[in-house]
């Protein structure tokens, strides 16, 4: 990749996280860069283009992570679960971001989607089940289920109305992170 379309990779990544999609222009972008617009068509033929590449950049780099955590945590899955749980790579993807791919780009939200759902979950409960496998995590609890749980524990700190009033966010965090640890962890593997 040439250092060019790197530049206006990253910058393009930096505004819309900032100004959300709708609100950042190619105008905005080129200036940055520096670049002219037709160096942006070049590269990415349209907005589109370029907001597929970006996607693509933060979809692969979660991913990347994703995999290494899990496959770092094969010998011991309550670590590899903690790791995953603190995990703050989704947290650099903003809201409005999300909003804008959502009411705008509906396709490449649903690719999201599609693979959170056919790739990233399904590799997620088999790490769980591993982890019952050994005795690590109670068996009376579905990886799926479980799984879920997780996931709305996720989707309720990246909402910011469900946290006002709330002074220490990371102690929340921990707090919740201790309810999940000794309500799914296996009696025999708790830490006294």
């Amino acid at each position: 990749m040439s250092r060019k379309k790197d530049q206006i990779l990253k910058t393009a990544k930096e505004l819309f996280m900032v100004q959300g999609l709708q609100e950042t222009s190619l105008e905005q972008i080129a200036e940055k860069v520096p670049a002219s617009k037709m160096t942006i068509y070049k590269y990415f033929l349209n907005k589109e283009g370029l907001i597929e590449q970006v996607l693509n950049e933060i979809v692969d780099e979660i991913i990347q992570d994703f995999y290494t955590m899990l496959d770092h945590a094969k010998d011991n899955p309550l670590e590899g679960l903690m790791e995953l749980q603190q995990y703050e790579g989704t947290d650099k993807i903003s809201q409005v971001f999300i909003m804008d791919l959502v009411k705008y780009y509906p396709q490449q939200s649903q690719r999201l989607l599609s693979y959170q759902r056919e790739e990233i979950i399904p590799r997620f409960e088999h790490f769980l089940f591993e982890a019952q496998k050994k005795g690590q995590i109670r068996k009376d609890i579905s990886p799926h289920v479980l799984t879920l749980f997780i996931m709305s524990i996720k989707q309720f700190f990246a909402k910011p109305e469900n946290l006002v009033g709330v002074t220490d966010i990371n102690a929340i965090r921990d707090q919740f992170m201790t309810l999940l640890y000794y309500g799914i962890i296996s009696p025999d593997h708790r830490e006294e």
